[in-house]
């Protein structure tokens, strides 16, 4: 094997090396080995001349493979706490994690990056500020990718007993303040956060403005244009847990390339959806459970087509998630992670199973019974064919490869 990453058989009489398999990390300079138990053995090795490209992982091919196959492997957590958003790029995965002094777990602050080859993390450029319920996503150029959500915004003044700001007996027809009943500290809101990364320079910039105050919304990017769906406000909002306006945007943004903010494209959501998975495949775009209105789990799948920018069937797959990820390898598609229903009613445990999506049948089926992740913070995505996932703890981040035969 070298550089392909396939491995070829020569046997006696044989007038040609014949291929029967594929590493999933392609190397050279490595040593291979044959073990009767695990099959064809690849040690050590590099993906190129730079210190990121030594290969840590011993990878193992069996001789009859099994579909599918998975290799675990248990790295130190970068950061004390989770969340925050995902980019992979390449044999490289950048993760928006949040810092020692984040009051919550989902704000971000700051940048690493994890090497595949090597297993290894390095510390990046610190974000901006704290974004909250962030979406990482490549935008416009090669080297550019879109961090966007919500950060804490100003506090919102308490009201008085006679409805006015504390302290004034006036009161207020406009309706701006919040009824706060223990008159302690006004409470925060979230405001739109939305930053440019650049990863060749590794520096940050002003991204295009958001319409609207959301949260766990999707970016993906179709044509020339980046594209936003669904939403809604942060959890704990001090807006939304006022009832100032519970209502959720429906209409789907759009911001073209090199545009100053994101605009409505004259397409909506058929209802509420937030915290969904979601995958780019051809020109269609799936949507994959959520959280709808009053907070139900949602249960379906929609498909948007982007030539006629209308709803097209789609089959729901066999589990309810919220918070999974939506991966394509290949032809089809992978739901991992996410939490979903429990026995008990109004509770939420992670999900572990795998399912798999084929978009030219349309029907799900499921893949991995137990993936063995325990936590809900799961993120996923393509490398070289296979399907990679990250568990992300507190204290360690389990990566699982999985080889999709």
């Amino acid at each position: 094997s070298g550089r392909s990453g396939t491995l070829f058989r020569w046997g006696a009489g044989a007038d040609a090396w014949r291929p029967i398999g594929t590493l999933r990390q392609a190397r050279f300079f490595h040593e291979l080995v044959h073990d009767r138990s695990a099959g064809f053995v690849a040690l050590g090795g590099i993906t190129g001349m730079d210190a990121r490209g030594r290969i840590r992982p011993i990878e193992c091919l069996p001789e009859r493979p099994l579909s599918p196959t998975v290799e675990r492997f248990q790295l130190p957590a970068p950061t004390s706490a989770v969340g925050g958003g995902i980019l992979a790029d390449g044999r490289s995965v950048y993760f928006a994690g949040a810092g020692e002094a984040t009051q919550g777990p989902a704000d971000a602050a700051e940048l690493w990056r994890l090497d595949l080859p090597g297993l290894a993390w390095h510390r990046l450029a610190d974000l901006p500020e704290r974004v909250q319920g962030a979406d990482f996503t490549r935008y416009g150029d090669e080297t550019l990718a879109l961090l966007a959500g919500s950060a804490p915004g100003a506090a919102l003044p308490a009201k008085g007993p006679a409805g006015g700001p504390a302290g004034d007996s006036a009161g207020d027809s406009a309706g701006d303040s919040v009824e706060d009943p223990t008159q302690g500290p006004a409470a925060a809101h979230a405001v739109p956060a939305s930053f440019v990364y650049d990863l060749e320079f590794d520096d940050w910039a002003p991204g295009p403005a958001l319409h609207d105050r959301q949260a766990g919304f999707r970016l993906v990017e179709h044509g020339d244009a980046l594209w936003l769906f669904g939403g809604g406000f942060p959890m704990g909002d001090a807006v939304e847990e006022a009832g100032r306006d519970r209502r959720a945007p429906l209409s789907i943004g759009r911001c073209a390339a090199g545009g100053e903010g994101f605009e409505p494209s004259g397409a909506e959501l058929p209802a509420p959806r937030r915290d969904f998975a979601a995958a780019l495949i051809g020109d269609r775009y799936y949507l994959v459970g959520g959280v709808g209105e009053d907070g139900a789990v949602l249960e379906d799948a929609l498909c948007f087509d982007f030539p006629s920018r209308a709803w097209i069937p789609c089959a729901s797959p066999p589990s309810a998630r919220v918070g999974a990820e939506l991966v394509q390898v290949g032809e089809v598609a992978f739901l991992v992670g996410g939490q979903g229903p429990a026995e008990t009613p109004g509770t939420l445990v992670p999900c572990r199973g795998v399912e798999r999506f084929d978009p030219a049948t349309g029907r799900w089926t499921e893949f991995i019974g137990d993936l063995g992740t325990g936590t809900r913070e799961v993120a996923a995505f393509e490398v070289d064919g296979s399907l990679n996932v990250l568990a992300l703890g507190p204290r360690s981040v389990e990566v699982f490869h999985i080889h999709v035969h």
